[in-house]
């Protein structure tokens, strides 16, 4: 994939992101929890909406992927390069983004993504947040 010709400025600064995350994970591989965890970080409107009454922060969704994985012990400072779940995540949302919107990759193509069809850590997070009991407050 050519990120400068495939996706937009916004979407490559949250690639940029979800590579600072898998450093700050230790991962060897920039993973689907990372890409979720940089769409945390995003400032998009469209994003905000979706992600904001899931009642995530960075630290919270970090430390869940730390608690399902553990920190990894990846120091290598080289470039990082995506896992085939995030490859597949990043194939998913250039083909929505072909269908019907700009031509180019926004983050909210992989947002949408990510949610379609969530996989391994990013599916327990998901799952762990929508099975989550709902406070109930008297008024």
């Amino acid at each position: 994939m050519h990120f400068n010709q495939v996706f937009d400025d916004e979407a490559r600064q949250l690639l940029c992101h979800a590579e600072e995350e898998a450093r700050i994970l230790k991962s060897e591989h920039i993973t689907s929890a990372c890409l979720f965890i940089a769409l945390l970080r995003s400032e998009n409107g469209e994003v905000q909406m979706a992600l904001t009454p899931l009642g995530f922060t960075v630290e919270e969704a970090r430390s869940q992927v730390q608690q399902i994985t553990g920190l990894g012990e990846w120091t290598h400072s080289a470039h990082l390069v995506f896992s085939r779940g995030s490859f597949q995540i990043l194939g998913r949302a250039t083909i929505m983004a072909s269908r019907g919107g700009p031509d180019r990759v926004g983050v909210a193509h992989i947002m949408r993504a990510i949610f379609t069809e969530p996989q391994g850590v990013t599916e327990q997070l998901l799952k762990k947040t929508i099975q989550a009991p709902v406070p109930v407050t008297s008024s």
